[in-house]
């Protein structure tokens, strides 16, 4: 017996209907993978300092970032407080290489949005690029209180919240390349006096700081916390 084919017509309707479902369905399928990379972008960074300020304080044998041979090289070479400028402490950044590989920028990144697409304000419209790691993030940090012990910090200074707060951390997981959106692919994390870190928004931030740093449709510091509460995932 003689199978019947698809005629021409039903041919060219399926394939219609293909082509709408893949119409509705490609751009959140795009979305979501974007999402994935920012989030592994994130998870990478977090892990390069983590492990790169814990293998520090172990071989310096220290307990307090403030006491780490970077931290005492960076004050001996002059730096007092501001975005780190790498280039302009080439002893410092010999040590920081033999844990967390860094090229030097000094690169100002402008026409940063937040996460409704609105242009960021004030010191949340661009940051300087301290320095990149060999994936193309870049880092923008600078260290609070690094002239202080690190006992008067966390027991006097500002009753001990805020002052527990040794470095301030921009990542942006794809360097200059766009979105530079608050949230997506730039994210805030924190150095505390014992070398460890801290996610903005997460409740330990909200502990040190005494203030909150949310994740919505402003300027969306926060999201760092909320992105590794929800186990790694962007749900926004």
């Amino acid at each position: 017996m003689m199978k019947k084919a698809f005629t021409l017509a039903e041919v060219l309707i399926t394939l219609g209907i293909i082509g709408v479902v893949a119409a509705l369905t490609m751009p959140s399928l795009i979305a979501n993978h974007k999402k994935k990379v920012y989030v592994t972008g994130l998870r990478k960074a977090v892990n390069t300092w983590n492990n790169g300020l814990k293998l520090m304080l172990v071989t310096d044998g220290v307990e307090y970032f403030n006491d780490t041979e970077f931290a005492r090289t960076l004050l001996e070479e002059g730096y007092g407080y501001g975005t780190v400028d790498l280039k302009q402490y080439p002893k410092a950044l010999s040590i920081l290489n033999k844990y967390i590989k860094m090229t030097p920028l000094n690169k100002t990144v402008n026409n940063i949005k937040n996460l409704d697409g609105s242009n960021a304000s004030g010191s949340d419209s661009s940051y300087v690029a301290s320095g990149t790691t060999p994936d193309g993030a870049f880092y923008s940090f600078k260290l609070d209180w690094i002239h202080f012990s690190p006992s008067y910090l966390e027991t006097t200074m500002y009753g001990g919240t805020r002052s527990s707060i040794n470095g301030v951390i921009i990542v942006d997981v794809n360097g200059p390349k766009a979105p530079n959106i608050i949230g997506r692919d730039l994210f805030l994390i924190f150095i505390d006096v014992r070398g460890n870190i801290v996610f903005a928004g997460s409740q330990r931030d909200h502990e040190l700081f005494g203030q909150s740093h949310y994740c919505d449709h402003g300027a969306s510091w926060g999201c760092t916390g909320h992105i590794a509460e929800k186990g790694w995932v962007m749900d926004y």
